[in-house]
């Protein structure tokens, strides 16, 4: 559901409980209509995708027609984990923003707020994540844990083979 009229997300969609493998070419194509639009609530209309790299070559040729002739009052987010999956065309038509990489501290502090897993846990998160929140996020609420404790307990011998399966 989309939470305000001057804002756009792109991102791989959901069907049947399953997440796309990419961004689809007619997601790509919402993008002129949307910043063909004047700003209902803000000053600018702002799309995001996310992620980028998870174009797919169509969709990121419909993206290139927006670049080429960029909205008058409109702002364009690329997400990327991996730019070097972008289109070259795509890169040198974007500005890039780097953000630094989020401490362990306040990764754990992110993770315990958001998830309210264990402090062992959030900490575990915090130091697989490489410094982004979102890896950290996913790992702790994605069943990773579990996993990655029973292999550790096999790994330690702790536990035979039979009950870690």
């Amino acid at each position: 559901a989309q939470a305000h009229p001057d804002l756009l997300v792109l991102e791989r969609l959901v069907e049947g409980g399953k997440t796309k493998k990419s961004i689809s070419v007619d997601q790509s194509r919402e993008l002129p209509e949307f910043f063909s639009k004047s700003p209902s609530q803000a000053q600018h209309r702002v799309a995001i995708i996310d992620a980028a790299d998870d174009l797919n070559v169509n969709a990121a040729n419909a993206l290139l027609k927006v670049l080429e002739e960029p909205p008058e009052r409109g702002v364009l987010f690329l997400v990327t984990h991996a730019p070097g999956r972008l289109l070259a065309t795509i890169r040198s038509r974007c500005r890039r923003l780097s953000f630094p990489i989020w401490t362990p501290d306040r990764l754990e502090a992110l993770v315990r707020n958001r998830t309210g897993v264990e402090r062992e846990d959030a900490e575990h998160a915090a130091a697989m994540a490489g410094g982004s929140p979102g890896a950290a996020l996913a790992l702790a609420s994605g069943g990773t844990f579990e996993m990655d404790q029973l292999a550790r307990r096999w790994v330690e011998g702790d536990i035979d083979r039979a009950e870690a399966l």
